[in-house]
């Protein structure tokens, strides 16, 4: 286990408890995992009488709409919208690796109100007063279920939803590396609360608006094999967005599907933003995605990272080709 934290998940639930509101913060861009994850410890927080406010700095992607207390996920452009907080209150940072990614203005909190940083990124920056940090984890619901776990914490129906979700969907379906025997602990031990696999799965994977697989599409007709045909590329610009009625949450999941190529040990999707390009990594093999990501100040796991390039999609599309080649060279 790859476990780098000042704190035990007992004494993370034991502290929680102490406090009356929980601020509870997702990433940029949430994905199933955070979202997942963030619902899950909203449901919990709340049944057992916590004052709860949930969200993040970008929307709730339209697909974990089902997930429950959805509707009370709110939008914080700065932490400034959260001030000042009630007495006794814990701010609760999930699956976020760095402050940069968070709501912006959360540093403003340091010092004052106790920053619980809860992530299983290897490259997390250690911000908060209570960090607990678990690289070996397919998930942060898969860690969640094991603070909840060791706790003997009882639980329901609504906080196993979200927990399976964030699970299935950062451990790709059970298939990535990160997926271990406790990881199908944590799914049993969900089932038996009354989670249903195909119902989720249909939920999540099998519930996209057309507008959605036109996106895909699009990029599918795109992929590029670079590296001696060792890794597919692809890219979606801000017009592929206007003209098919799809929004950026659209592309969720897509780059995993640019390795079901042939031979492909390495995937990239560019994605063209108003000033910057997005860019999405993934590695089946023995090239750490998270690398060539940190050259452009992101992150991530080994196999899984994302990070920005401020440049024209056309010049990203170049200088992200050059250091996968120098990468996997």
């Amino acid at each position: 286990m790859n476990l780098e934290s000042s704190i035990t998940l007992q004494e993370i639930f034991s502290l929680l408890s102490s406090f009356r509101t929980w601020i509870i913060l997702t990433h940029q861009k949430p994905d199933g995992d955070a979202v997942g994850a963030a619902s899950s410890l909203a449901v919990y927080g709340m049944e057992h009488g916590k004052n709860i406010r949930w969200g993040g700095v970008d929307p709730l992607p339209t697909t974990y709409s089902f997930l429950p207390l959805a509707d009370q996920y709110e939008i914080f452009p700065h932490i400034n919208e959260l001030l000042p907080f009630p007495e006794k209150t814990a701010v609760i940072s999930l699956d976020t690796s760095n402050l940069e990614r968070s709501v912006p203005g959360l540093e403003i909190v340091q010092g004052k109100h106790p920053i619980f940083n809860i992530d299983h990124h290897g490259d997390n920056t250690r911000y908060g007063d209570y960090n607990y940090i678990d690289e070996s984890a397919s998930s942060l619901g898969e860690i969640l279920w094991h603070m909840f776990h060791l706790a003997n914490a009882q639980y329901d129906y609504n906080t196993a939803m979200g927990l399976y979700t964030a699970i299935i969907t950062d451990s790709g379906k059970f298939s990535f590396s990160s997926t271990s025997p406790r990881t199908h602990q944590a799914a049993a031990e969900l089932l038996q609360k009354g989670v249903s696999p195909s119902d989720l799965n249909h939920k999540i994977f099998y519930s996209q608006p057309v507008e959605s697989v036109h996106l895909w599409g699009k990029a599918f007709a795109r992929v590029q094999l670079i590296v001696d045909d060792r890794a597919s590329l692809s890219w979606l610009s801000l017009q592929d967005f206007s003209q098919l009625g799809s929004s950026p949450a659209d592309t969720e999941g897509l780059v995993n599907e640019l390795l079901r190529v042939k031979g492909a040990e390495f995937a990239v999707l560019l994605v063209e933003e108003q000033d910057q390009v997005r860019v999405s990594l993934r590695s089946r093999g023995d090239i750490s995605a998270r690398e060539i990501a940190q050259q452009f100040g992101g992150g991530g796991h080994i196999q899984a990272a994302g990070c920005h390039i401020e440049a024209a999609l056309t010049e990203a599309i170049a200088i992200i080709t050059e250091s996968v080649k120098e990468a996997m060279q």
